[in-house]
């Protein structure tokens, strides 16, 4: 059942009328931050990206609906419970400022026509982290041998802009085993020294990546669309990105 539908069923049942808009992605981010500005908000928006939640939450700028996710707290996975359980700064507590009701994965998404231009195969792939990543790497020399002088290995994406480059750095610290770096409890540990390692890997292994030529040069001003358009344009062999939002990217691994 489509949104609309579900509005129109709810408007005929109960006689309410909703007043809504259908944004996209990047713009409904531009329209919260104005909204807030403006002080011209609406009851209810979808939080993208998530991390908008926080810096809202903390600011005192949501309400508490800690009543809402009780009601199917059962149901949830703990990673969706945490993401809305977040600090008031201005109430100095901890509490839920968000109903979860979507869950999403980091892919790597592939263009195996590329791979096997190159001379390789996805099923050839390492299965540890770095090396696989060094694995789409090893790709950019032999096709632009054969002629496509602009392409490169991986598309990591690396601004401070948008989601990509946040879940995309989690993920990596995640691999290099610096998944404590903030407990449940909501404590920073950077003074842990698997977690500063975890940091220091993650950060130098994308880093490292770009400065030797293996990720184009705009990536570092790239949004949440850039990467997809790079992949579609077949600037490079692969990205990570959102569970379906590198649509008709190619194979994904």
């Amino acid at each position: 059942m489509g949104f609309k539908q579900i509005v129109s069923e709810y408007e005929k049942a109960s006689g309410n009328t909703i007043d809504y808009s259908i944004i996209p992605y990047a713009p409904i981010r531009q329209k919260i931050i104005s909204a807030l500005t403006s002080s011209d908000v609406p009851d209810l928006y979808q939080n993208t990206p998530t991390e908008s939640l926080a810096l809202q939450a903390w600011n005192n700028q949501l309400v508490d609906v800690t009543d809402v996710v009780e009601t199917q707290k059962g149901q949830y996975a703990d990673a969706a419970l945490q993401f809305a359980y977040t600090d008031n700064g201005v109430e100095k507590k901890r509490s839920y400022y968000g109903v979860p009701y979507a869950v999403a994965g980091l892919v790597n998404h592939i263009w195996r026509p590329l791979v096997e231009k190159a001379g390789f195969k996805i099923e050839d792939a390492p299965q540890t982290w770095d090396a696989y990543y060094d694995f789409f790497k090893g790709m950019q020399k032999p096709l632009r041998a054969r002629g496509m002088r602009n392409i490169y290995g991986v598309g990591f994406t690396l601004s401070t802009t948008g989601n990509d480059s946040n879940n995309q750095i989690n993920y990596f610290l995640i691999a290099h085993g610096g998944n404590g770096i903030v407990t449940k409890d909501g404590k920073l540990h950077l003074d842990d020294p698997k977690v500063r390692e975890g940091v220091i890997k993650a950060i130098a292994y994308t880093t490292t990546a770009y400065k030797e030529g293996y990720v184009p040069s705009s990536a570092v001003n790239w949004n949440d669309s850039d990467n997809n358009n790079a992949l579609h344009s077949k600037q490079i062999v692969m990205d990570i990105d959102g569970t379906i939002s590198t649509r008709g990217g190619g194979h994904r691994q």
